[in-house]
């Protein structure tokens, strides 16, 4: 295994099958939930410049079994987006680790927010870890769990210029 950072061929595909068969089994989710996944993570990868960071975990075969990225469009402010690993890399560090390079990445911005849902738990203690804190938490009716949406952010304070 290994980190890479920048496009991966195939890594389109991995990323919305990782978020389809994990919230397909964790919240029910269906096929509206993957095409979005997979629609806006293509226009990502496909407008990615340097202010993004997409960074994965690669198997020896190529294949992507984790990811996270920056999305640096909406300067001053980031956003996290398809943080995610596959079952079997889960508790052996990945996750620390891609949040470690999404966070030195996203040191240029005046700081970073995400979205995340209630009951991801190891998710939210590792943004947490990294220094986010809940700022909204709304219900959101979309995926017809009730279940609701969590903002988090981290803020750098910058100097005076």
């Amino acid at each position: 295994m290994k980190l890479v950072t920048g496009y991966i061929p195939g890594a389109l595909g991995d990323v919305a099958a990782l978020h389809g068969r994990h919230y397909a089994a964790s919240h029910g989710f269906g096929v509206s939930f993957e095409t979005r996944v997979a629609g806006a993570l293509g226009a990502f990868l496909e407008a990615m410049d340097e202010r993004s960071l997409f960074a994965a975990v690669v198997d020896p075969a190529g294949m992507v079994l984790g990811s996270i990225a920056i999305d640096g469009a909406q300067s001053p402010l980031a956003q996290l987006r398809w943080f995610i690993l596959a079952d079997t890399l889960r508790g052996q560090g990945w996750g620390r680790r891609l949040m470690e390079a999404a966070m030195v990445h996203a040191a240029r911005f005046d700081g970073v927010y995400l979205y995340t849902m209630e009951g991801l738990d190891a998710a939210i203690h590792l943004y947490r870890r990294a220094g986010f804190a809940e700022t909204a938490r709304v219900p959101d009716p979309q995926w017809g769990t009730g279940l609701a949406n969590i903002r988090m952010e981290v803020r750098r304070a910058r100097p005076p210029t």
